[in-house]
């Protein structure tokens, strides 16, 4: 994306400019497409409200679907319920994860980019999260680019349950590296779009970080045996295969208890441009394939052994703002 595009953007959608240049910055290097920076904004509370507005002189909006929080329980306190975080891992489906979740949590939902455009970075978001320990009480469900060791997840203002799919390491790695090349608003670009699969690898550690054990770094923190075990069993986890998607949203729905209000779209699947050729059909790809593998040794034994979809009970205590009482 473009400046003048985030800015029309906003202006489209939300009737304003953007708060400062920071936040421009922050959309413009998000990689994500025209589209899918348009549908964030349609998720946030400021557009639904002002839609809301804007239906009263044009007549009512549709009721709700009769599905996810609008099927909740009478009863059933936000604040009783746990808060859920989808790590989008990118090329695994998770945009149209993050639609059909969006629809199913809403509006209890808050987005990633929106929440790091609105604080103006990393670190400001960061200290408004230790300021502001309740900044997510009112939320359900949290979604983005984000790995389990960030402020979001780690300030969680109770019990958390994290969400993600996982994709086959070597397949994904082929994804990434073609979206990269015939994206001309990914930040990787311009550096990686004439350049081989093996040489992106070789030679660019900021692609090759991107698919090197990346989705247990992401989920875990790690990739050692011993340290995913203790966050499976530290944290609660529904974690599904990205082959296996039907499934994973079974699982959601029978942990949240929520139904969804959609069906699943996959969206984001696109033919490469004319004269570019995938990693895939590239002369070396057989060796780069075994690179990868090397590589992903770790996470390609978790992601066989897993099976269609993986749900694990944190055996921590969730956290409390009670005070305790005094003994009698």
């Amino acid at each position: 994306m473009t400046p003048e595009q985030v800015e029309l953007g906003y202006r489209l959608l939300l009737g304003r400019p953007p708060e400062r240049p920071q936040v421009i910055e922050i959309h413009v290097n998000s990689g994500r497409t025209v589209e899918q920076f348009g549908w964030l904004l349609m998720q946030s509370q400021e557009f639904r409200t002002r839609m809301r507005d804007a239906a009263g002189l044009v007549g009512a909006l549709p009721p709700p679907p009769p599905a996810g929080m609008h099927a909740m329980p009478r009863g059933r306190a936000l604040d009783a319920m746990p808060i859920y975080y989808f790590v989008h891992i990118p090329k695994t489906a998770g945009t149209a994860m993050w639609k059909l979740l969006g629809d199913m949590f809403h509006p209890f939902v808050h987005f990633y980019h929106l929440l790091l455009a609105e604080a103006g970075g990393e670190a400001q978001l960061a200290e408004r999260l230790a300021k502001d320990p309740q900044l997510l009480q009112s939320k359900l469900l949290v979604c983005g680019h984000f790995p389990v060791m960030h402020p979001l997840v780690q300030r969680a203002p109770r019990r958390k349950v994290l969400l993600s799919v996982l994709r086959e390491p070597v397949e994904r790695a082929v994804s990434f590296y073609d979206h990269v090349r015939s994206r001309a608003d990914h930040p990787l670009h311009e550096r990686i779009r004439d350049v081989s699969f093996s040489r992106a690898i070789a030679e660019f550690p900021e692609f090759a970080d991107q698919v090197d054990n990346y989705q247990l770094r992401q989920l875990f923190g790690t990739v050692e045996e011993r340290g995913i075990r203790r966050m499976l069993t530290e944290n609660s986890y529904v974690i599904g295969r990205f082959d296996e998607l039907p499934r994973f949203i079974e699982a959601v729905e029978n942990v949240t208890g929520l139904k969804r209000c959609s069906e699943l779209i996959t969206t984001n699947v696109k033919r490469m441009p004319n004269g570019m050729e995938s990693g895939a059909r590239q002369p070396d790809f057989p060796a780069v394939a075994e690179e990868l593998r090397r590589r992903n040794a770790a996470e390609i034994a978790f992601y066989e052994a897993m099976g269609p979809v993986r749900v694990t009970v944190s055996t921590r205590s969730p956290p409390t703002d009670r005070k305790k009482r005094p003994k009698a």
